[in-house]
Protein backbone atom coordinates (compact mmCIF):
# COMPACT_ATOMS: atom_id res chain seq x y z
CA UNK A 1 0.00 0.00 0.00
CA UNK A 2 1.30 3.20 -0.93
CA UNK A 3 -0.97 5.82 -2.28
CA UNK A 4 -1.27 9.93 -2.51
CA UNK A 5 -1.98 11.16 1.14
CA UNK A 6 -4.76 13.70 0.87
CA UNK A 7 -4.56 17.14 3.11
CA UNK A 8 -8.01 18.73 2.90
CA UNK A 9 -6.35 22.73 3.31
CA UNK A 10 -7.85 23.12 6.38
CA UNK A 11 -7.36 20.54 9.77
CA UNK A 12 -5.21 17.77 7.68
CA UNK A 13 -1.46 16.86 8.64
CA UNK A 14 1.32 14.84 9.51
CA UNK A 15 3.07 15.27 12.32
CA UNK A 16 6.24 13.99 13.52
CA UNK A 17 7.20 16.54 16.64
CA UNK A 18 11.05 17.34 16.96
CA UNK A 19 12.97 15.74 14.31
CA UNK A 20 16.95 16.49 16.08
CA UNK A 21 18.49 14.84 13.11
CA UNK A 22 17.42 17.88 10.93
CA UNK A 23 18.69 20.26 13.71
CA UNK A 24 22.10 22.62 12.59
CA UNK A 25 22.37 21.06 9.24
CA UNK A 26 24.70 22.82 6.87
CA UNK A 27 23.49 21.16 3.80
CA UNK A 28 20.32 19.27 3.23
CA UNK A 29 17.73 18.29 0.25
CA UNK A 30 14.16 17.24 0.69
CA UNK A 31 11.85 15.49 -2.00
CA UNK A 32 8.27 14.76 -2.33
CA UNK A 33 5.36 14.29 -4.56
CA UNK A 34 2.95 16.45 -4.41
CA UNK A 35 0.00 17.80 -6.40
CA UNK A 36 -1.56 21.27 -5.17
CA UNK A 37 -5.58 21.53 -5.42
CA UNK A 38 -5.81 25.30 -5.63
CA UNK A 39 -4.69 27.35 -3.09
CA UNK A 40 -6.69 27.89 0.75
CA UNK A 41 -7.06 31.93 0.42
CA UNK A 42 -7.72 31.83 4.15
CA UNK A 43 -3.85 31.59 4.74
CA UNK A 44 -1.03 33.93 4.03
CA UNK A 45 0.76 31.06 3.09
CA UNK A 46 0.35 27.53 1.95
CA UNK A 47 3.05 24.83 3.67
CA UNK A 48 3.76 21.95 2.27
CA UNK A 49 6.41 20.44 4.50
CA UNK A 50 7.96 22.38 7.80
CA UNK A 51 10.00 22.74 10.93
CA UNK A 52 8.17 25.99 11.73
CA UNK A 53 10.32 28.85 9.20
CA UNK A 54 13.71 27.02 10.41
CA UNK A 55 12.87 24.76 6.95
CA UNK A 56 10.15 25.38 5.43
CA UNK A 57 8.59 24.64 1.70
CA UNK A 58 5.70 26.92 1.22
CA UNK A 59 3.70 28.79 -1.77
CA UNK A 60 3.28 32.71 -1.30
CA UNK A 61 -0.08 34.16 -1.21
CA UNK A 62 1.18 37.16 -3.33
CA UNK A 63 1.59 34.32 -6.12
CA UNK A 64 -0.76 31.23 -5.70
CA UNK A 65 1.94 28.64 -7.01
CA UNK A 66 5.14 30.65 -5.98
CA UNK A 67 7.80 28.17 -4.57
CA UNK A 68 9.37 29.50 -1.48
CA UNK A 69 12.20 28.08 0.92
CA UNK A 70 12.91 29.40 4.02
CA UNK A 71 15.67 28.72 6.12
CA UNK A 72 15.64 30.40 9.69
CA UNK A 73 13.07 32.96 9.20
CA UNK A 74 14.91 33.76 5.74
CA UNK A 75 12.91 33.45 3.17
CA UNK A 76 13.78 32.81 -0.46
CA UNK A 77 11.04 33.04 -3.57
CA UNK A 78 12.19 30.99 -7.12
CA UNK A 79 9.81 33.14 -8.84
CA UNK A 80 8.30 29.68 -10.21
CA UNK A 81 4.84 27.77 -9.92
CA UNK A 82 3.77 24.81 -8.61
CA UNK A 83 1.13 23.73 -11.54
CA UNK A 84 -1.90 23.03 -9.99
CA UNK A 85 -4.09 19.72 -9.97
CA UNK A 86 -0.87 18.20 -11.28
CA UNK A 87 1.63 15.58 -9.92
CA UNK A 88 4.72 17.13 -9.62
CA UNK A 89 8.05 15.66 -8.21
CA UNK A 90 9.33 18.52 -5.98
CA UNK A 91 13.31 18.87 -4.50
CA UNK A 92 14.50 21.80 -3.06
CA UNK A 93 18.48 21.89 -1.86
CA UNK A 94 19.90 24.10 0.48
CA UNK A 95 23.87 24.36 0.86
CA UNK A 96 24.95 26.96 3.44
CA UNK A 97 27.43 29.61 3.02
CA UNK A 98 27.80 33.10 2.43
CA UNK A 99 25.99 33.51 0.75
CA UNK A 100 23.97 30.33 0.76
CA UNK A 101 22.58 28.24 -1.97
CA UNK A 102 19.13 26.85 -2.66
CA UNK A 103 17.75 25.18 -5.59
CA UNK A 104 14.15 23.82 -7.01
CA UNK A 105 13.60 20.71 -9.38
CA UNK A 106 10.19 20.16 -10.51
CA UNK A 107 10.47 16.40 -12.35
CA UNK A 108 13.91 16.10 -12.18
CA UNK A 109 14.67 19.11 -13.88
CA UNK A 110 16.67 22.13 -12.57
CA UNK A 111 14.18 25.37 -12.11
CA UNK A 112 15.99 28.04 -10.23
CA UNK A 113 19.44 28.71 -7.99
CA UNK A 114 18.95 31.50 -5.87
CA UNK A 115 22.16 32.67 -4.29
CA UNK A 116 21.24 36.32 -2.71
CA UNK A 117 23.70 37.67 -1.12
CA UNK A 118 21.76 38.80 1.52
CA UNK A 119 21.27 35.24 2.22
CA UNK A 120 23.90 33.72 4.47
CA UNK A 121 23.07 31.24 6.83
CA UNK A 122 25.47 28.73 6.93
CA UNK A 123 23.45 26.04 8.52
CA UNK A 124 20.09 25.59 9.56
CA UNK A 125 19.86 26.52 13.42
CA UNK A 126 17.25 28.38 14.77
CA UNK A 127 14.09 27.14 16.88
CA UNK A 128 15.58 23.67 17.41
CA UNK A 129 12.70 22.52 19.55
CA UNK A 130 9.93 23.12 16.21
CA UNK A 131 7.78 20.31 15.05
CA UNK A 132 8.14 18.49 11.51
CA UNK A 133 4.93 18.63 9.51
CA UNK A 134 3.71 17.50 6.49
CA UNK A 135 0.46 19.57 5.38
CA UNK A 136 0.38 22.56 7.37
CA UNK A 137 2.79 24.47 10.03
CA UNK A 138 3.05 23.25 13.27
CA UNK A 139 -0.22 21.12 12.71
CA UNK A 140 -2.24 25.03 13.35
CA UNK A 141 -2.02 27.62 10.54
CA UNK A 142 -0.63 27.23 6.90
CA UNK A 143 -3.18 24.63 5.84
CA UNK A 144 -1.93 23.66 2.32
CA UNK A 145 -4.92 21.49 -0.03
CA UNK A 146 -3.83 18.77 -1.96
CA UNK A 147 -2.08 15.64 -2.32
CA UNK A 148 1.47 14.64 -0.87
CA UNK A 149 3.87 11.01 -0.71
CA UNK A 150 7.25 9.76 -1.14
CA UNK A 151 8.46 12.67 1.58
CA UNK A 152 12.24 11.89 2.21
CA UNK A 153 15.02 13.81 3.99
CA UNK A 154 18.85 14.03 2.83
CA UNK A 155 22.05 15.12 4.49
CA UNK A 156 23.31 16.82 1.60
CA UNK A 157 22.80 18.79 -1.47
CA UNK A 158 21.57 16.39 -4.09
CA UNK A 159 22.82 16.87 -7.33
CA UNK A 160 20.96 16.75 -10.66
CA UNK A 161 21.58 13.49 -11.35
CA UNK A 162 20.41 12.43 -7.86
CA UNK A 163 17.66 14.33 -8.26
CA UNK A 164 16.96 12.65 -11.64
CA UNK A 165 17.07 9.09 -9.94
CA UNK A 166 14.22 10.11 -7.59
CA UNK A 167 12.34 11.31 -10.23
CA UNK A 168 12.47 8.10 -12.09
CA UNK A 169 11.40 8.55 -14.95
CA UNK A 170 8.17 9.99 -13.08
CA UNK A 171 8.07 6.41 -11.07
CA UNK A 172 8.69 7.40 -7.39
CA UNK A 173 11.99 5.66 -6.75
CA UNK A 174 11.73 4.08 -3.25
CA UNK A 175 13.82 6.49 -1.36
CA UNK A 176 15.92 3.49 0.62
CA UNK A 177 17.19 1.84 -2.69
CA UNK A 178 18.22 5.37 -4.22
CA UNK A 179 22.15 5.30 -4.73
CA UNK A 180 23.26 7.87 -1.40
CA UNK A 181 20.99 5.87 0.83
CA UNK A 182 22.48 3.81 3.75
CA UNK A 183 21.65 0.53 2.01
CA UNK A 184 24.07 1.08 -0.92
CA UNK A 185 26.57 2.65 1.51
CA UNK A 186 25.85 5.85 2.44
CA UNK A 187 24.13 7.39 5.13
CA UNK A 188 22.85 10.74 3.82
CA UNK A 189 18.92 9.78 4.03
CA UNK A 190 18.04 10.76 7.02
CA UNK A 191 14.09 10.29 6.55
CA UNK A 192 11.75 8.78 4.88
CA UNK A 193 7.84 8.64 4.98
CA UNK A 194 5.33 7.36 2.55
CA UNK A 195 1.41 6.77 3.13
CA UNK A 196 1.21 3.56 4.12
CA UNK A 197 -2.68 3.37 4.62
CA UNK A 198 -1.67 2.92 8.57
CA UNK A 199 -2.76 5.10 11.77
CA UNK A 200 1.40 5.87 11.94
CA UNK A 201 3.40 6.81 8.69
CA UNK A 202 6.41 4.86 9.81
CA UNK A 203 9.94 6.50 8.82
CA UNK A 204 11.52 3.67 6.73
CA UNK A 205 15.28 4.69 7.84
CA UNK A 206 16.42 3.14 10.91
CA UNK A 207 16.04 7.18 12.66
CA UNK A 208 12.44 5.36 13.41
CA UNK A 209 10.72 9.30 13.34
CA UNK A 210 7.07 8.07 13.01
CA UNK A 211 4.57 10.31 12.00
CA UNK A 212 0.67 10.65 13.09
CA UNK A 213 -1.39 11.92 10.37
CA UNK A 214 -4.51 14.16 11.71
CA UNK A 215 -7.62 14.97 9.98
Amino acid sequence: YNQLAWFDGTVGTVGMGNIATFNDLSAFSVSCWVQRNGYNTSESRNAIISKDNVIEILIRESSAGNLTLIIDNDAQSFGVELPDNELTHLVMTFAGGSPDTRKLYLNGTLRATNTDGSKANTSVSGAESAAFTLGARNTSTYFSPGYLNEVSMWNKTLSLEEVQELFNDGKALDATTHSASPSTGTDNLIGYWRNNGLAVWQDETSNDNDATPTN
